[in-house]
C-alpha cells in the first residue's frame, strides 16, 4: 500500500477504478440521493479519514445512480469511525445506511 505524503486533493472523480482499502475498510453506502456524484460521496466520507476510493454505482445504460455507492478508507479504524458518523446521516431528506462490504465481513467481525 502506497501512501500519498501530499495528503488531500486528488483529481476528484476517482480515476483509480477498483482501488480498495484493506479488508474491513471498505464500506457500502445506501440511500444516496440520485443526483449525487463520486465527488459528493467522497466529501461525505472525507471527515472520517483518508478516502482511497469513492464511487456511486450507476446503471450501465442510462448512467443514472442506483442509489448506493462504495467508499474505501486507508485503515479499518477510519472505516469504523465513518460507519458511526455517516450511518443515519440525513442527506436531501434521505437517511444514509452504511455497512461493511460483504466480502470483507466473511473474515468475521460482522456488526449486528
Amino acid at each position: 500500500a502506497t501512501r500519498d505524503p501530499g495528503g488531500g486533493g486528488g483529481s476528484g472523480s476517482g480515476g483509480s477504478s477498483g482501488k480498495r482499502g484493506p479488508r474491513g475498510a471498505n464500506l457500502a453506502v445506501f440511500c444516496i440521493p440520485n443526483a449525487y456524484t463520486d465527488v459528493e460521496l467522497h466529501e461525505i466520507a472525507r471527515p472520517y479519514g483518508n478516502v482511497v476510493y469513492a464511487q456511486v454505482s450507476r446503471h450501465r445504460d442510462s448512467g443514472l445512480s442506483r442509489g448506493y455507492g462504495f467508499v474505501s478508507f486507508e485503515t479499518v479504524e477510519e472505516a469504523e469511525k465513518a460507519i458511526g458518523g455517516i450511518h443515519g446521516m440525513v442527506v436531501q431528506g434521505r437517511a444514509l445506511r452504511v455497512e461493511k462490504v460483504k466480502a470483507d465481513e466473511e473474515s468475521g467481525g460482522s456488526r449486528r
